[in-house]
């Protein structure tokens, strides 16, 4: 999964995604909560979108994912931008960090994609291990009215000179699981010619109730839910949320 997405990667999360406005809101999320914040890891961090700013901004960030493709991309990016960011190959569900942070983020849906509860609370007991004093950790889901209300038994598609997909999406009540079956068509660079290839993408809905208590029971003080992107409560009809926790 995302190796060969990682190429087309950027052309469709852009058409969708204000990076420029989640750079903002994680900047001020993490100086209410921690004004003294200077070192950031971002799990699952891609292409860098996140990091690259962040680091720009004047954090110290350090960018984790498990697709070398994507952190292949993510150091040309951060190098032809002269930004400062370490990038490293791992998963949060088994790798032990070693090294302290004031914050944690994983951004886009990254906790979806950990659809099994051993494992994602792993990662969040890593995570909080992985924190300093007071650290934060800072990440937004998919809701399960997203997931099961919105996209489930649909198809969305995307076309452009160089890039067209049709997107099917699956929902299993049984396992609250969502599938994505994604058929791509990326224009040769040489040609006019389009090459094919399939992604299946697989996402957990998780209650925002549930995680909550899952970052209580590792050892999270306290944590907060909003609104994806503001300051307001979400509702039983929101999309995507965010979830603040904060170690004491």
């Amino acid at each position: 999964m995302y190796d060969k997405l990682a190429c087309v990667y950027d052309n469709l999360i852009n058409e969708d995604v204000d990076y420029e406005k989640m750079v903002s809101w994680l900047d001020e999320r993490i100086k209410k909560v921690n004004p003294a914040a200077r070192e950031i890891l971002e799990v699952g961090c891609g292409t860098g979108n996140v990091a690259i700013p962040l680091s720009k901004i004047g954090y110290d960030v350090t960018g984790m994912d498990i697709s070398e493709e994507m952190l292949s991309v993510a150091d040309e990016k951060s190098f032809c931008e002269h930004a400062s960011v370490k990038w490293v190959k791992g998963d949060v569900c088994s790798i032990v960090l070693g090294m302290k942070f004031d914050v944690a983020i994983a951004c886009l849906d990254t906790i979806n994609y950990i659809t099994d509860e051993y494992s994602l609370q792993t990662a969040f007991k890593n995570i909080y291990d992985s924190l300093k004093k007071n650290g934060v950790f800072v990440f937004d889901i998919n809701t399960v009215y997203r997931l099961k209300e919105v996209y489930a038994d649909n198809s969305f598609n995307y076309i452009s000179e160089d890039l067209c997909y049709i997107w099917n999406c699956f929902y299993d009540s049984k396992n609250d699981t969502s599938e994505f079956e994604i058929d791509f068509f990326v224009k040769s660079e040489h040609s006019d010619l389009y090459e094919r290839f399939d992604e299946v993408h697989v996402q957990k809905a998780y209650n925002w109730e549930k995680l909550t208590n899952m970052l209580l029971d590792v050892g999270f003080e306290r944590v907060e839910v909003y609104e994806f992107l503001s300051e307001t409560l979400p509702s039983s009809t929101s999309e995507k949320v965010a979830l603040v926790a904060v170690r004491n």
